[in-house]
């Protein structure tokens, strides 16, 4: 049983797949937004904006599934995305429950993103959400990876959402994506 938050548009949750014997992580739309065609779309858009990075400091996607309809207006499954099972915690909990990074963590960390934002970039997707709770730090390697695109867009449509809202983590904005104006992979 999952509780979701009110505000909280997806839960990740540890899963076993039987047919390859490996654990995943599921990540799964709420339920009560489960027939927001807006946030199916923006979930379906985070699906194929991972899924179009192939990199080893980006969490990949193993698959998808929309979530499929059952009898008119009745859902037959919860849309959701399954990914590898990562062993470890994010950087926001790493700094969190130990405090400041030595400067080398710092720069072996921030190396790793740039190339992960490199690799996201160069197939025309901005981030808009880099933060160190979207930063997962495995156990015993010394790897970043970059994960939730859900607010990813392509770099030519990455300002404003449709409803003219801007998206993202307010601390964590750029200056330009915190006014709305246009933003490049640079803002990332």
């Amino acid at each position: 049983t999952v509780e979701f938050k009110h505000q909280n548009i997806s839960a990740v949750l540890k899963g076993f797949d039987a047919a390859l014997n490996r654990y995943v992580a599921i990540k799964v739309l709420a339920p009560h937004f489960a027939n927001s065609g807006a946030a199916r779309s923006r979930f379906a858009r985070e699906a194929q904006a991972a899924a179009a990075v192939v990199h080893d400091n980006v969490v990949a996607i193993h698959g998808v599934c929309d979530g499929g309809r059952g009898l008119p207006g009745q859902q037959s499954g919860l849309p959701h995305l399954v990914m590898p099972y990562i062993r470890g915690e994010s950087l926001q909990r790493r700094v969190d429950r130990g405090g400041p990074l030595a400067p080398a963590e710092i720069l072996r960390i921030a190396m790793q993103v740039a190339r992960g934002l490199a690799a996201a970039h160069d197939q025309g997707l901005v981030h808009r959400d880099i933060k160190p709770a979207n930063l997962l730090l495995p156990e015993d390697i010394e790897r970043v990876l970059i994960t939730d695109f859900g607010l990813a867009r392509a770099a030519d449509d990455a300002s404003l959402t449709r409803s003219g809202v801007i998206a993202g983590t307010p601390q964590y904005m750029s200056p330009e994506q915190a006014t709305g104006d246009p933003i490049t992979p640079a803002s990332d």
